[in-house]
């Protein structure tokens, strides 16, 4: 059974309708995130143990917090740090989160259908103290990166193949921990996802809104803090941006998207059905199976 009711489920509707954003507290098992933290962990280890064994640090830390071990692993050599994890996620301990039945259930409600997609572009993020413009969004639109025919998008796509893919998305932002201005929490314009897509500048690591769309709208930023198994759940269109770490912490969250399966991806990949009255067959079903798969729904390993 769901364990969201319908009135629950209008409110984040009518909420992302109005000011483009929801933030629904509580909503992730600890259970869950520990069980991500266990395997991301894991993969901080092998780090740890690549890293010594290329004598570029003379400790695996592995006494170090999980909310300080990687960014001890690289400390003074901020540029080496991982920007992002995609490949890495496959990995039975990220199905319940990736897949998580409330989040599908919000999906579904949001978007109006049965077939939904987790888009190929799910990722996990270590925001590390310190970090350089590597590990800096800048405010952007995801719909701006989607439009980009420079940021892995197909070439050879139709405006309704574009209008469609965009308007058929809900993003959603999870914190392993907790968000805060001082770790590098987003920030939001909230409304802004009713302007349309506006022009984007390419930086060297990331696009960034133009600065005079953003002049007319700075002072209405308002900080997302998120505790950990809080949920933050937006649109393409949202403006939005990464504040600075200036934590002694790593700011570690998921980010991914549901889409319409109807609508095209406009990238090579399929991504992985969460949910389909239609192909029941092609759903991941659990964290076993989606160990088996690659990035982005590409042929099994």
């Amino acid at each position: 059974m769901p364990s969201l009711s319908v009135e629950e489920l209008d409110r984040i509707q009518t909420a992302l309708e109005k000011d483009g954003y929801y933030v629904i507290r509580g909503l992730m098992n600890s259970d869950v995130l520990d069980e991500a933290e266990r395997e991301l962990n894991k993969l901080v280890d092998t780090i740890a143990r690549q890293q010594k064994e290329a004598n570029l640090t003379d400790s695996l830390f592995a006494e170090e917090p999980f909310d300080k071990r990687l960014a001890k692993i690289f400390e003074g050599r901020w540029n080496d740090v991982p920007k992002i994890f995609r490949t890495e996620l496959h990995l039975s301990g990220m199905y319940n989160i990736l897949f998580n039945q409330d989040l599908v259930d919000i999906a579904q409600h949001v978007l109006g259908t049965e077939e939904i997609r987790l888009y190929p572009n799910y990722t996990c993020r270590p925001k590390v103290p310190g970090a350089t413009e590597k590990h800096t969004v800048l405010w952007h639109q995801d719909a701006g990166y989607t439009q980009s025919k420079s940021w892995h998008a197909l070439n050879d796509y139709t405006d309704e193949q574009l209008r469609s893919a965009l308007m058929c998305v809900m993003n959603v932002w999870i914190p392993l921990v907790d968000a805060t201005v001082q770790n590098g929490c987003m920030q939001f314009i909230p409304g802004s996802h009713t302007t349309g897509v506006q022009k984007h500048l390419e930086k060297k690591e990331y696009l960034e809104l133009d600065p005079d769309v953003m002049a007319k709208c700075l002072d209405k930023a308002v900080d997302i803090e998120a505790k950990r198994g809080d949920v933050v759940l937006f649109g393409q269109y949202l403006y939005h941006c990464g504040l600075p770490n200036v934590s002694d912490t790593i700011r570690w969250t998921f980010d991914f998207r549901y889409q319409d399966a109807v609508a095209s991806t406009l990238r090579h990949e399929p991504g992985h059905m969460a949910r389909s009255a239609l192909h029941p067959e092609k759903v991941v079903r659990d964290g076993q199976h989606w160990a088996q798969l690659e990035l982005g729904g590409k042929n099994p390993k």
